[in-house]
């Protein structure tokens, strides 16, 4: 068994049906509220009508530590990505896209100390979200700030470094999580939702995902595709 996985009997899904009648919903306003792009916010306004009208309870959460989250998950990202590629980056470089190339390198100048430090920040922001968790079912978050760019925006690398912000926390915790479709944007870019559990609790968000799916068609649309003609 791989030393990162725990031997616990996999959970089915938790089936709701069209009842969150009981299930509480937690919003942590900070981090995850704050700064969306307009339409992001319109489909999380209504994705949250959608569960108070399937009978869950909205409560606001709060996540205090959750803003050291970026700079812990950077620094365990670099350093363990870096040692897993060391040898290759070291022998054949050319082989790497630059991009990947730059961030692999980064993690050769993250010290030991930064490293160590951010797994002791990890485990607080961990205690963090359990916290948060201990009176609410799942967390309710936009999976993004901001609609996917175009390949040709000009601010297309500052835009893409944010499409992971309010989904790298899950990752950094190991909580389980899930992306789902919640609506588009007026130029028909996809909009997403996600939804947060407690650990080895995938039963309840997986069923409180399929609730919100049964009662909705967001996942049955599809953004339209652009031609040469639309650039």
């Amino acid at each position: 068994m791989d030393e990162s996985t725990v031997d616990l009997p996999v959970p089915g899904i938790r089936i709701y049906q069209n009842n969150l009648k009981g299930v509480r919903i937690g919003l942590p306003m900070n981090h995850f509220y704050e700064d969306l792009e307009p339409e992001v916010n319109v489909a999380m306004q209504a994705a949250i009508r959608t569960f108070q009208e399937l009978g869950a309870e909205i409560v606001e959460v709060g996540l205090p530590l959750l803003k050291h989250a970026q700079g812990a998950t950077m620094a365990i990202m670099q350093g363990e990505m870096f040692a897993i590629h060391e040898h290759w980056i070291d022998t054949r470089a050319e082989d790497y896209g630059p991009d990947v190339r730059m961030m692999l390198e980064g993690g050769r100048q993250v010290p030991a100390s930064t490293y160590l430090q951010a797994q002791r920040a990890r485990h607080l922001i961990v205690n963090d979200f359990l916290n948060a968790l201990s009176g609410v079912d799942v967390l309710l978050t936009p999976a993004t700030p901001l609609t996917p760019p175009r390949a040709d925006d000009v601010e297309l690398y500052e835009k893409s470094l944010r499409l992971t912000n309010f989904t790298a926390p899950a990752n950094l915790t190991g909580m389980p999580s899930l992306s789902m479709p919640c609506g588009f944007s007026p130029s028909g870019m996809p909009i997403n939702l996600q939804l947060i559990g407690r650990p080895f609790d995938e039963a309840t968000v997986l069923g409180i995902g399929y609730a919100y799916e049964s009662n909705t068609d967001w996942h049955t649309r599809h953004p339209k595709l652009l031609t040469k003609s639309d650039a």
